[in-house]
């Protein structure tokens, strides 16, 4: 499965933007996919991804927060860039 960076700043921002500390993977899946299974799979494979390189912690029970350093990539110029009509 390709990386897509979209998806990436949209589930940071998800986490930024929520009032929680933290949010279920079932919570970001449904927000961000329905019920549609295939994005649902995109979903959880860049969850994993996203937790392999630090910018998000998966907790007990699938409990995903936002690390310092997904802070950090979401405001990155690199990603915001590649990213054409995505405002930050």
């Amino acid at each position: 499965m390709k990386r897509n960076d979209k998806l990436v700043i949209q589930i940071l921002k998800l986490l930024e933007d929520s009032d929680r500390k933290s949010l279920s993977a079932d919570h970001i899946r449904d927000t961000i996919a329905g019920e549609e299974k295939t994005k649902r799979d995109e979903v959880t494979h860049h969850l994993y991804i996203m937790g392999d390189v630090g910018y998000i912690n998966v907790a007990e029970r699938s409990y995903v927060r936002l690390t310092w350093q997904g802070h950090d990539q979401l405001r990155s110029k690199h990603l915001t860039t590649k990213i054409s009509g995505l405002s930050m």
